[in-house]
C-alpha cells in the first residue's frame, strides 16, 4: 500500500558470513501490522593497513610505505593490522604487493643479532653474573629467544636478544 511505512525492523539470530535475517514491521493507516521476512548482505567496513609499495622480504616498514585504506571486513584476514603504530620498525617475512593488507603473521622485529655472529652471553641469577662469548645458531630480533653455542664449552644454551651483541641468560 502506498501510505505503508516500516515501523520496526528486528534482526533474527541467523547469521552467515555476511548474510543476516531480519523482520520487517510494517504498518499502513487503516490495516493491521504485517510482518516480513528479510535476508539481506550486510557488510560491515574498517580502516587497515595497506603498502603504498612493493616491499621485499626483510625490509623494514617505515612511515612512508604505509597507507590507510577502508576495506570490507567480510574480506581481510583476522590478523589486518588497523594501528599503523604497531607496524612501523617491523620486518617483512616476504616480499608483499603494493596495496597488500598488511598482517601481523606476515611481520618480524627486526633482525639485531645474525646467525654465525660473535655474541656476548651475560648470564645471571640471583647476585652471580657472569660473561662469555658464543656464536648465534640463529638470527633473532629484540626480545626474542636465540640459540648460542658457548666458545669455549661448545654447549648450546638459549637466551633472549636484549642488544645488538648482546644475549642475556637468566636461571
Amino acid at each position: 500500500a502506498p501510505d505503508a511505512k516500516i515501523v520496526e525492523v528486528l534482526p533474527t539470530a541467523y547469521r552467515e558470513g555476511n548474510q543476516q535475517k531480519f523482520v520487517l514491521k510494517i504498518g499502513a493507516r487503516e490495516q493491521s501490522e504485517a510482518s516480513i521476512n528479510v535476508s539481506a548482505s550486510v557488510d560491515r567496513w574498517a580502516q587497515v593497513a595497506v603498502l603504498r609499495r612493493p616491499i621485499q622480504k626483510g625490509e623494514v616498514v617505515d612511515a612512508g610505505d604505509v597507507m590507510m585504506a577502508r576495506l570490507n571486513l567480510q574480506t581481510l584476514p583476522a590478523d589486518a593490522v588497523s594501528d599503523t603504530s604497531k607496524i612501523i620498525g617491523l620486518e617483512t617475512k616476504r616480499n608483499m604487493a603494493a596495496g597488500e593488507v598488511l598482517q601481523k603473521n606476515k611481520l618480524n622485529l627486526p633482525t639485531v643479532i645474525k646467525a654465525g655472529e660473535k655474541v656476548t652471553v651475560k648470564y645471571s641469577s640471583g647476585l652471580l653474573e657472569a660473561t662469555a662469548t658464543g656464536i648465534t645458531l640463529d638470527a633473532a630480533g629484540l626480545h626474542e629467544p636465540i640459540r648460542v653455542r658457548n666458545e669455549n664449552s661448545n654447549k648450546v644454551i638459549t637466551g633472549t636478544v636484549s642488544a645488538p651483541g648482546i644475549v642475556e641468560v637468566r636461571s
